[in-house]
């Protein structure tokens, strides 16, 4: 598939949820109020997530994954990048769009956050998402002292780095002579 039918597959196809059939080989992402993307199902994995991000508005750093309405993740970050959804879901198959933030320590796996104002009415997913952070908290409650210090210095580091660079002649006016 090029990135110009990967654009095509998700650009721009938004509607209010049930107001929308979907079409063979697509596939639907509910995400926010109530709102339905859709998109390719045998859309290669790189230019899906770029089409959704696209289309849902999500900013480059948002770890994307998908899971059914049942609850079932699709695990999308685990997927090459020239795979597709199609041996996972099947064609007019709807999901709920999700993103994944890491937690406090890389060994510990990331909180799963449904990127629906709706959780109430897919229980199993809500069920998925409170058990995962569950387990988070445990396994966040159980970190060493060496490890929590570890955390603290890496975040002092990442601060650090995202605050700008100040030239030592950054006050300095320059005056150039013809």
């Amino acid at each position: 598939m090029t990135p110009d039918t990967a654009a095509d597959a998700g650009s721009g196809r938004s509607s209010a949820t049930g107001s929308a059939a979907c079409p063979p080989l697509y596939f639907c992402v509910l995400h926010g109020d109530n709102k339905t993307a859709l998109f390719n199902i045998t859309c290669q994995k790189e230019h899906l997530i770029s089409a959704i991000r696209r289309s849902c508005k999500l900013d480059q750093n948002t770890v994307i994954e998908l899971s059914t309405v049942g609850g079932q993740l699709l695990k999308l970050p685990e997927l090459q990048d020239h795979e597709s959804l199609s041996d996972q879901i099947g064609s007019r198959d709807v999901v709920v769009l999700c993103k994944l933030q890491a937690s406090k320590h890389p060994s510990i796996e990331p909180l799963l956050i449904p990127l629906i104002d709706n959780l109430d009415d897919f229980p199993e997913l809500k069920e998925l998402t409170e058990s995962v952070a569950q387990r988070v908290a445990e396994r966040e409650a159980k970190l060493s002292p060496k490890q929590l210090a570890e955390i603290k210095r890496l975040q002092q580091q990442q601060q650090q780095q995202q605050r700008p660079s100040r030239s030592r002649y950054a006050d300095k006016k320059i005056v150039l002579y013809n």
